[in-house]
């Protein structure tokens, strides 16, 4: 092995291989694998197992927090959402006050600055300065597929209204002026229109002006950001009035500039992962009519962006073009994977299944996730395609993705725990796998039973509901059991919590088995509760169940779940 060769004497090198290969292939073939086992063999000496690794990522994630300007990193000032996850996923396991901190400063410093677009909505590139107040005026559709669901979680968490009001900018900036002709989404928008940068953004003294005749209170629920000697940028004020009207008077003065243009490219990937953001993001918010957006768009995906089985980098005017990424394909498999969350159709599964057959060469793909598990400014493709595999082989029917996730966890994991300070977003993805945090979706009974818990309102009084799809021939005892040995369906809060749940559950199916006539769950059941808590209250809840079918009776469960 060698880690650099000059021009002339790799060019050599090359040669004789390609030499080789044309006339013995099976004795380098053979080589190959030597080499490989002998690499197998010396990795146990110097690998770091998983659990290392993590504590390895986690040192890092807490060194690059900013405490006085909250964010990651330096300048450029980039979001890192796979930084935000982390530290949303480290609070969900263990109700870290400080994790939650780290997870909800900086999205409200973001949402308070001139890098979102209070008026027209969305979220900037990044910011030039690390207080987040001198953005490049360009936008992607990735980073508001990135933003929307963890907007939606601070809202979830805090009840404050400035995330909320952040998350359906996103959306209303998304549905209303990005979507092109056949229904698919731009990439993006530029960042200008002509030579000024930011100049269809930016508002002069007399735009604020403009907002004189408002109440003072819609007035307040700006603050303004001067952009050099250009204009100024308003921005949501945290704990303002609603500043809708304000924000109608600003839009109706800036829609008279030339907006910047769109990149009209439909890239897979990207839809993908917005319509993946709709869905997990719809129930926090109440907008439970974005699953049934995020599905059609989606189906339209799936068809536009695909020719002779092969799915596409990108379509433009409805023409597919190039091939696919491997970034395209991870995100693809995690909108498969939300929307299947989102409403249990077979579809997305059956979808996820054929792609799995794709791939007949698993070392292909491996390459492919090899070659993109580095951390940039956003979560890799390889821990994107780790998490939403993870989460399709939990279905009993997802035998394909089973056996692809079996085949090629244990590399990706050598990889990733070699050099973890490089993989971070990958290593995060493993550990999930290796122990699950508690989300809003789990599955029970080997796969046949999915619990989805949908949060209806903020938090206070919060409402829930829990749905319980169990699969044909499947069946739970219900809440209030006939006979006292059985175990009943319930959902509480752990023990010691602070908190309050007041559930509702509905009366089971009588069925004869046997002798016995029992009360029984089968199909969709829904159970409804009254969660009183205050914001920010760690509140995992436990899921007890017990399932059966015609043959025999599976152990009871506990499953953790959270809100």
């Amino acid at each position: 092995a060698m880690s650099y060769l000059a021009r002339d004497p790799l060019a050599d090198l090359l040669t004789r291989y390609a030499r080789a290969w044309a006339e013995t292939p099976a004795a380098l073939r053979l080589r190959a694998r030597a080499v490989e086992r002998q690499i197998a063999r010396a990795a146990p000496a110097t690998r770091r197992d998983l659990a290392a690794a993590t504590q390895a990522v986690r040192t890092n994630l807490l060194a690059s927090f900013d405490a006085q300007y909250p964010g990651f990193g330096g300048e450029p000032r980039f979001f890192h959402a796979q930084h935000l996850q982390q530290h949303l996923a480290a609070w969900r396991n263990t109700g870290s006050a400080e994790d939650l901190r780290r997870f909800l400063l900086p999205l409200r410093e973001l949402v308070q600055s001139a890098t979102h677009d209070a008026v027209s909505g969305g979220f900037f590139r990044y910011s030039v300065h690390r207080n987040w107040n001198r953005p490049h005026f360009e936008k992607q559709l990735i980073d508001q597929a990135l933003l929307l669901p963890l907007l939606a979680e601070a809202w979830s968490i805090s009840g404050e209204a400035l995330y909320r009001e952040a998350a359906l900018g996103i959306m209303h900036l998304v549905r209303e002026r990005w979507t092109l002709a056949g229904g698919l989404l731009a990439a993006g928008q530029e960042a200008s229109q002509g030579r000024d940068e930011g100049a269809y953004y930016l508002f002069s003294g007399d735009d604020q002006t403009a907002l004189a005749s408002l109440p003072e209170a819609s007035r307040e629920a700006l603050a303004w950001y001067p952009i050099g000697a250009n204009g100024a940028l308003p921005a949501l004020r945290a704990g303002a009035a609603e500043p809708t009207p304000a924000r109608h008077i600003l839009a109706q003065r800036r829609a008279r500039k030339t907006a910047p243009a769109l990149d009209h490219k439909a890239l897979t990937g990207w839809n993908a992962a917005f319509y993946a953001a709709a869905a997990e993001a719809a129930p926090l918010l109440g907008q439970a009519e974005w699953i049934a957006w995020a599905a059609q768009g989606l189906r339209r995906l799936l068809v536009q962006n695909r020719a002779g089985g092969q799915f596409a980098r990108y379509s433009l005017n409805q023409q597919p073009r190039a091939s696919a990424a491997i970034e395209d394909h991870a995100y693809l498999l995690l909108a498969l994977a939300r929307l299947h969350q989102a409403d249990g159709a077979p579809a997305w599964i059956e979808e996820a299944e054929a792609w799995a057959r794709l791939w007949k060469k698993p070392g292909a793909l491996l390459t492919a996730l090899r070659a993109t598990a580095l951390d940039r400014g956003a979560p890799s493709a390889a821990a994107v395609w780790v998490a939403a595999a993870g989460q399709l082989a939990a279905d009993p029917r997802a035998l394909q993705m089973q056996g692809l996730l079996r085949t090629l966890r244990p590399e990706l994991e050598a990889l990733a725990v070699a050099a973890p300070e490089r993989h971070a977003s990958l290593v995060a993805s493993l550990a999930r796998l290796a122990r699950p945090t508690p989300e809003r979706f789990a599955y029970l009974a080997e796969g046949h039973i999915e619990a989805l818990l949908r949060p209806q309102s903020a938090p206070g009084s919060r409402e829930l509901e829990l749905q319980l799809r169990i699969a044909p021939g499947w069946h739970l005892n219900s809440a209030r059991p006939y006979q006292k040995y059985l175990r009943p369906t319930r959902l509480s809060l752990r023990q010691g919590s602070e908190a309050r749940l007041d559930m509702h559950y509905p009366e089971g199916e009588d069925q004869r088995l046997g002798d016995d006539t029992l009360s029984l769950y089968s199909g969709t059941v829904t159970l409804r509760g009254v969660l009183h808590a205050a914001p920010g209250t760690h509140l995992p809840l436990e899921l007890h169940a017990q399932a059966c079918n015609d043959q025999v009776c599976l152990a009871p469960e506990v499953v953790v779940l959270h809100p």
